[in-house]
């Protein structure tokens, strides 16, 4: 087993290549975490990753309502996002 800090590590390069493949997407995390990432990883872990990501400047999140935000790219971190997912873990 992978020890937690890889695992989100992992799961960053994965939902920022997603983002760079596909640099206009954004969706709730439930929606990420079915369509995204295919029910591969937990809920929670998902929204920590993405709450470090938002916090990190490489993901934006806009509330639609109380409780569900959306997710996408900040594109302005284009480059940054590309040398993240290219380094090697």
């Amino acid at each position: 087993m992978k020890p937690p800090d890889e695992k989100k590590e992992e799961l960053a390069k994965k939902i920022l290549r997603y983002l760079l493949a596909n640099p206009y997407a954004q969706d709730t995390l439930k929606h990420i975490v079915k369509w995204w990432l295919f029910d591969q990883y937990q809920t929670k872990l998902v929204e920590d990753v993405l709450n470090e990501l938002e916090a990190d400047g490489l993901v934006i999140a806009q509330d639609v309502s109380p409780s569900e935000k959306l997710y996408r790219m900040n594109r302005r971190r284009r480059k940054r996002i590309t040398s993240i997912v290219q380094q090697k873990s």
